[in-house]
């Protein structure tokens, strides 16, 4: 074989597009914890800032007598205790518990389909080579028209071959479980991650509601203010109606997708998918598809689907190309 000669490679359309789908959760998963970080940073900034506004309220008061003295002073030493001794340290450890070390599982898997991802591309690389060399045979016999049945290089070279790609769809099959198992994890953990952060977030600003509450000085015996900004109260009303609608909407499409999904099933290929030849005639629409954790293609058997390659490379064609 020439050394300047280029292999022809396997085309699977349906794999290059699961990798693209591990390198866009690859990147996903790295950023993650840059994001949560910044905003535990600028939390702690928040309170911070806190502690330096009523400071300044109390350097003010000074002089103010003790019936504007004394609440604006609690106000300061309030803020300075919030940002020292209040809850941040509770709501940092419960993020880290229980938004991001639960995502961990999907790391581990996300590591393991691209260690398979790697292992499948050496096959295929075994797998192509020994196929490209038969294929070079068969077309200097046939140029000379000469009979392979006396090569007994030919039949060796077959051998390999046939053990190649058995190999190679053994890997196949090993990459596809694996993504199978990466999308039930994602599936499994990312709304326990997300319900968390919203619950630690909603908790932790309604402790900050509460304490600067604590410290007005319009309220009376009964609860009521004399002080009023409707502006701002308006949006507090408007966001516990929209989080009231969205509930009531999202508790509106859990039932019909639960009627859906037990009268029809999804066109697109799912990981566990076992109908290789029924899916390829949708391969040629796989390439444009999204790569996120739901809608990733699926790794099919393929076992028994790719016919006779003793003529030629039965994968060449077979799903598109990309």
């Amino acid at each position: 074989m020439p050394l300047c000669a280029s292999i022809p490679e396997t085309v699977d359309t349906d794999t290059n597009t699961r990798h693209l789908y591990l390198e866009d959760l690859d990147k996903c998963m790295k950023s993650f914890n840059d994001a949560l970080t910044s905003t535990m940073n600028a939390y702690r900034n928040l309170l911070t800032s806190f502690d330096q506004v009523a400071q300044v309220y109390g350097n003010v008061a000074q002089e103010c007598g003790d019936e504007v003295r004394k609440p604006v002073g609690e106000f300061r030493d309030g803020m300075r205790d919030l940002k020292d001794k209040g809850g941040f340290e509770v709501f940092n450890r419960e993020i880290f518990a229980g938004t991001i070390s639960v995502m961990e599982p999907v790391r581990v898997d996300l590591k393991k389909a691209l260690k398979s991802f790697k292992n499948l591309k050496s096959k295929q690389k075994e797998y192509d080579s020994v196929r490209y060399d038969l294929e070079q045979t068969e077309k200097s016999y046939a140029k000379k028209n000469k009979s392979l049945s006396g090569s007994s290089s030919y039949k060796k070279t077959r051998g390999k071959r046939d053990k190649a790609k058995a190999s190679f769809e053994q890997s196949r099959e090993a990459f596809g479980q694996e993504v199978k198992a990466l999308q039930a994890t994602t599936k499994s953990v990312l709304l326990q991650s997300l319900n968390n952060y919203l619950h630690c977030t909603a908790a932790f600003c309604g402790q900050l509601e509460a304490t600067m509450n604590g410290y007005r000085t319009d309220v009376d015996s009964q609860g009521s203010t004399t002080f009023a900004n409707n502006h701002m109260d308006e949006l507090k009303e408007k966001a516990e109606a929209e989080s009231m609608m969205r509930r009531s909407i999202r508790k509106r499409e859990a039932s019909l997708l639960y009627h859906t999904e037990s009268d029809s099933r999804p066109n697109v290929p799912s990981a566990g998918g076992d109908h290789y030849q029924e899916d390829l005639k949708a391969d040629a629409e796989s390439a444009s598809r999204n790569t996120d954790a739901d809608r990733a293609p699926s790794m099919h058997d393929g076992v028994n689907g790719y016919g006779n390659e003793d003529a030629a490379n039965p994968l060449m064609g077979v799903n598109g190309h990309e």
